[in-house]
């Protein structure tokens, strides 16, 4: 069948005309020639030849065949770009070109659990040839449409490879040489949904919420400091449509200005505020006024709590979680606050917007505790699938050869 496939991509593109002996140091080295000079697609039909005349496999030709077929959007050999990938992985030696396939796997861990990155990263250092059985049961898992010689996500994971590479450069980190957004490109593919924007609190905002929550407050110096911090981070929030429904709530990622850290993913709403700013020592904040007369901002409201306040109150209209953080941060200040007034009590409250730190905890366990119930990666080629409840029973088994192997079992009702 993949023969076959084969004869009539090469009838219908009679390109290639260009002989070369016959092993893969050669085809590799006369395809990337052809690549430099922009002849792609006579390069795959180098490599294509490859396919069809080799006695071995090769996985570094049909690594290298999927990646150039994506890298320049060649649609029409993506089939058979994923029937040269997966004939490689059926080869039985540990290939020379390793530098290669370590590169694909640099490129396969942020779609792999940290116990798969583990177990394939031992194959590669041992020289295993195992190691490619294990990265073709580890994209049949994957394959949206089990059973089928195209595997559409193994195709999708080198597009979101090489598009994460080109549009998300903001803060570029090795090994992959894409930005934070472009590792969850790679993971997840285009949101569902983008915000993007920056986070500012006015002098007037920041004046009328020390007022209302700290009465001993000196609201205009309250004012004065926030614009003395002037945080105005820039954010991007990604969004997924609750991928598990196990999820309390929707996938996020958000993206912004860290104070120390530079452009990138950041954990939490809190980490846009420097932690200094959540202090309740009045001294780090002590100044001279226009008067010459020092003056404090009080001692029941810290800078940090000014800007949490209404960095989640900007967020809680984009996204559910933002929306639930800050109500609950909401009540706990408002309760801190009764409890402030009244009478019946002598001590100063230990929640609320006296928890500081406290609150930053808190809202980052809630935050990880929904986070891991996220897959650590999806195909947006199952959004388009009809939906049917199926059980997949995968087994490791000897073959005729009495060689490891991987049989897959899938069971439907759909009546």
């Amino acid at each position: 069948m993949l023969k076959l496939s084969l004869t009539l991509i090469l009838f219908t593109f009679p390109l290639f005309s260009q002989s070369v002996e016959n092993d893969v140091e050669t085809y590799l080295k006369e395809g990337h020639k052809l690549e430099k000079q922009e002849a792609y697609e006579d390069a795959l039909l180098i490599w294509a030849d490859a396919f069809s005349t080799l006695e071995e496999p090769s996985p570094a030709i049909g690594r290298e065949f999927v990646r150039m077929a994506t890298e320049q959007n060649l649609r029409d050999y993506y089939e058979l770009a994923s029937m040269v990938y997966f004939w490689g992985l059926t080869a039985e030696k540990f290939e020379s070109t390793t530098d290669l396939l370590h590169s694909e796997l640099i490129m396969m861990e942020p779609i792999m659990t940290d116990e798969e990155f583990s177990s394939v990263h031992t194959f590669f250092e041992n020289k295993d040839p195992a190691l490619y059985k294990e990265l073709e049961h580890f994209w049949n898992r994957l394959n949206p449409t089990p059973g089928t010689e195209h595997n559409a996500r193994m195709v999708e994971h080198w597009e979101r490879v090489t598009y994460a590479k080109e549009h998300f450069t903001r803060n570029i980190k090795e090994p992959l040489n894409t930005d934070d957004r472009g590792i969850s490109y790679i993971k997840y593919g285009q949101p569902d949904r983008l915000h993007k924007g920056r986070l500012e609190v006015t002098r007037g905002q920041a004046a009328s919420l020390s007022t209302m929550l700290d009465p001993v407050a000196d609201a205009q110096f309250m004012a004065n400091i926030i614009m003395d911090f002037g945080l105005n981070p820039e954010y991007e929030l990604w969004i997924y449509n609750q991928p598990n429904p196990e999820m309390k709530f929707n996938l996020f990622k958000l993206f912004g200005e860290h104070p120390t850290r530079g452009f990138g993913l950041v954990d939490q709403v809190e980490d846009f505020i420097p932690s200094r700013a959540f202090s309740f020592d009045s001294n780090r904040y002590r100044i001279q006024s226009l008067t010459e007369r020092a003056t404090t901002a009080g001692v029941n409201l810290s800078p940090g709590m000014i800007y949490l306040w209404y960095f989640y109150e900007k967020l809680a209209s984009m996204e559910p979680y933002f929306a639930n953080q800050f109500s609950n941060i909401t009540a706990e200040w408002e309760s801190a606050e009764m409890h402030l007034n009244s009478r019946e009590s002598g001590q100063n409250p230990t929640s609320g917007k006296y928890a500081g730190q406290l609150q930053i905890q808190r809202n980052q366990i809630a935050a990880l505790r929904d986070l891991n119930l996220a897959p650590v990666e999806f195909s947006t080629h199952e959004k388009n699938l009809p939906t049917i409840p199926v059980e997949v029973f995968q087994y490791r088994i000897l073959d005729e050869q009495n060689k490891p192997a991987y049989a897959t079992f899938i069971e439907s009702k759909p009546g």
